[in-house]
């Protein structure tokens, strides 16, 4: 995340305000790849795989850390799951909701929090 630069810099794609009725390229997304975006497009994969990874890996764990960790029966682990599942969606829409509205570094305190959370669910006592 650190290494990703300031986003104020960048236009949204096709934000010319300029229209034009030709056709489109044929792989609009070599576009990335041009020298001038290729580190940025490169930075983005790794973040959004190395983010997607850790929300599988500490989704796919969690069962196995509430049975088997805690002491939680099979249907209270999957309740758990299922309302983990829900909050994700909710914040999903909240912080998709606060980054358009507040701007997109000010999402940064929802990582912050997450990271507070986070440490919290796996620290607390039974």
């Amino acid at each position: 995340m650190l290494l990703i630069p300031n986003d104020r810099r960048y236009g949204a794609y096709d934000n010319t305000g300029q229209h034009s009725h030709t056709s489109p390229p044929a792989l609009p997304v070599r576009e990335l790849f041009a020298p001038t975006l290729r580190r940025l497009t490169l930075l983005l994969l790794l973040m959004a795989g190395l983010n997607y990874f850790a929300a599988q890996a500490f989704t796919g764990w969690t069962p196995t850390f509430l049975t088997e960790k805690r002491g939680f029966a099979a249907a209270d682990a999957g309740r758990i799951l299922g309302l983990q599942a829900l909050g994700s969606l909710l914040g999903g829409f909240f912080w998709g909701w606060f980054g358009d509205r507040f701007g997109r570094s000010k999402g940064l305190f929802g990582y912050i929090a997450s990271s507070i959370l986070m440490a919290v669910y796996l620290l607390a006592l039974r």
